[in-house]
């Protein structure tokens, strides 16, 4: 039987996790998306002017199934939240003193890497066959 919006926050509000919220939003394609709001303090070095001042964030968006049980609602609850503590990892990990595994690249600058990664393998096969 499908869960009606106010059926979906219900169950939503006993999924917890320090410092998260969770939000049923808009309904597209007749399904729901599930996110979470959290606030971190912000860490862009690009944008002076908010760091260092707590914001609110907001985790990617779950789309739901229609049908959806309350079972895999709660499994996706957590699912949200591991992703999301994954990409907050990514995003403050560094090597050398720079971030090299933030969440977010553009697929285009990921295609020339690792184009260019590919070439330097060969290069070096080649080089190792001498």
């Amino acid at each position: 039987m499908r869960m009606t919006p106010t059926e979906i926050r219900k169950v939503l509000e006993l999924c917890q996790y320090p410092g998260y919220t969770f939000h049923l939003t808009e309904v597209m394609y007749d399904s729901p998306y599930l996110v979470a709001t959290y606030e971190e303090r912000d860490v862009e070095q690009d944008s002076n002017e908010a760091a260092g001042k707590v914001v609110e964030r907001v985790t990617q968006r779950w789309l739901l199934k229609a049908d959806t049980t309350p079972s895999e609602l709660v499994e996706t609850a957590l699912q949200c939240i591991l992703t999301s503590l994954e990409n907050r990892a990514r995003a403050v990990f560094t090597y050398r003193g720079r971030p090299v595994m933030q969440p977010h690249h553009d697929v285009e600058m990921l295609v020339s890497v690792c184009y260019r990664a590919a070439e330097l393998r060969k290069q070096r096969a080649k080089e190792r066959r001498g």
